[in-house]
């Protein structure tokens, strides 16, 4: 559970987030480790006994809290912030005038044309994962890049498979199905459930928006119970006999891989059986894109989820910081060969949490190790990414298990201080494109800021992000209902 500490910004402690019991996907709320599985009780086993007790302690009362029907509020006061940082942010932000996915006009978002000029990949996030405003302001922004922009990629932090097998079927399926084969549950929400309605009618036209995921993590156990007859299906193009054997040994991993015990004793032959399908299919490469020529992307598909499967598996078994280098790793190998590979030449959109996106989470983390996958987006392919981190003030917002929390006070002289006294939300910064001088020094200096909304932390604005989305006020999201 520890990256380098007892949390990270895209988790959350465990006594707060138990396994999601609201999603069919099973995803871990705590590490994301999307299975089923007591992985999460096994980091809390290994916490000190100090840290374990704060955690109980503040777990069983925001419980009670929620329970009693307890109103948060977040009425305490402004913040303070240096006036010569007030009076710079407010002359150099941009307002968004509304969240409406349906508005007809984007004007307010027009500054993005230039903004993203040169860009191919956009990274929205998001502080953390339980936040209605976030997840409307992305998909509107998803719609105007893809409308005005030529963005035609939205990748979410899902599984490469299950998002790829969701977007062949969803021209003719309801989006909510779409929605729950492809994504974590996190973002089984009407808020999200409209850009999934927004896909659908794009299939429809000459410039469809295309589903993809980059997570080496399984995000839909509904989605991948797909999984080993596509593998099954493409082995039996070469070799029938393989085929079967494919077929049993992923049936075997996908229906066991969360129960820490099993993985632990049967990890490593599994890394090494899906190390050995992946050599042995980019052997047959040429038969393989030869019995799918009219859907080339499926052999390629197919190849990187496999490949995927050897750093989810080292993330099962690892503990600690090399848990995120792993999986990051691995999501950044999977954004490089859908931009370079699937999809050449095409723009994407990444919809993932901050932490993910930022380009030195070792700075947040106080840990020098930390990869995250922006430090390698950041390596590999700088020229062509923006990243935008989205960050609130003050309001509510929910846990990854649904559990709703009021976010804690604004500190002075912090990122959400700065931002408030812009006045306008939501207000957007972009960093690229500004040059430091004595009114702005907070953005190229160590600054506190949230994590979640609710967790005290460091980062240089401009080290870790190309523009910020900043929301005064935010609200839990409308999750989908199971029998919906």
């Amino acid at each position: 559970m520890n990256r380098s500490r007892f949390m990270s910004i895209d988790k959350v402690p465990t006594v707060l987030l138990e396994k999601d019991r609201f999603s069919r996907s099973a995803e871990f709320c705590y590490n994301d480790r999307s299975g089923g599985g007591n992985d999460g009780d096994r980091s809390w086993k290994k916490m000190k006994k100090k840290t374990r007790r704060a955690l109980r302690i503040g777990g069983t009362l925001l419980f009670i809290a929620v329970s009693a029907g307890f109103s948060f509020s977040n009425s305490f006061p402004q913040a303070k912030v240096r006036p010569e940082w007030r009076a710079w942010i407010r002359a150099n932000h941009h307002a968004l005038t509304t969240l409406d996915v349906n508005t007809l006009d984007d004007s307010d978002l027009d500054f993005l044309q230039k903004t993203l000029s040169g860009k191919r990949i956009v990274g929205l996030g998001e502080s953390g994962h339980g936040v209605s405003e976030f997840s409307a302001a992305k998909v509107r922004l998803v719609k105007y890049l893809h409308e005005n922009l030529g963005f035609d990629v939205i990748a979410f932090e899902s599984s490469i498979f299950e998002c790829f097998a969701a977007d062949r079927l969803a021209a003719v399926r309801p989006a909510e199905t779409t929605l729950r084969d492809a994504v974590f549950g996190v973002w089984h929400t009407e808020e999200t459930l409209e850009l999934f309605e927004y896909l659908r009618t794009t299939k429809e036209t000459d410039h469809p928006l295309v589903l993809a995921g980059f997570d080496v993590q399984i995000s839909s156990l509904r989605g991948a119970a797909g999984r080993p007859a596509a593998f099954r299906e493409a082995v039996a193009k070469v070799d029938l006999a393989f085929a079967e054997t494919v077929y049993d040994r992923d049936s075997t991993f996908i229906r066991n891989y969360g129960d820490p015990a099993w993985i632990a004793v049967n990890g490593p032959a599994f890394k090494t059986f899906y190390s050995n399908l992946a050599w042995w299919m980019e052997a047959r490469r040429e038969a393989l894109a030869a019995a799918y020529r009219a859907e080339p992307e499926i052999p390629k598909v197919l190849l990187q989820t496999v490949r995927s499967m050897g750093p989810f598996i080292d993330e099962l078994l690892a503990e600690g910081v090399d848990q995120t280098n792993y999986r990051d790793k691995g999501m950044a190998d999977n954004v490089d060969v859908l931009a370079d590979i699937i999809y050449p030449g095409r723009k994407i959109i990444l919809w993932s949490h901050n932490y993910h996106l930022q380009y030195d989470a070792g700075e947040e983390q106080g840990d020098g190790n930390l990869r995250t996958m922006g430090w390698w987006l950041d390596k590999r392919r700088r020229a062509d990414v923006y990243s935008i981190g989205l960050f609130s003030g003050r309001g509510t917002a929910c846990w990854n298990n649904r559990i709703e929390y009021a976010l804690t006070p604004v500190r002075n002289n912090s990122l959400e201080s700065v931002f408030e006294s812009a006045e306008k939300s939501p207000a957007f910064l972009d960093l690229i494109g500004t040059a430091p001088n004595g009114f702005n020094n907070w953005l190229f200096s160590p600054l506190p800021a949230k994590s979640w909304g609710y967790f005290d932390v460091v980062i240089t604005p401009a080290g870790q992000y190309d523009g910020i989305l900043f929301f005064r006020n935010v609200h839990p999201p409308r999750y989908l209902t199971s029998g919906s």
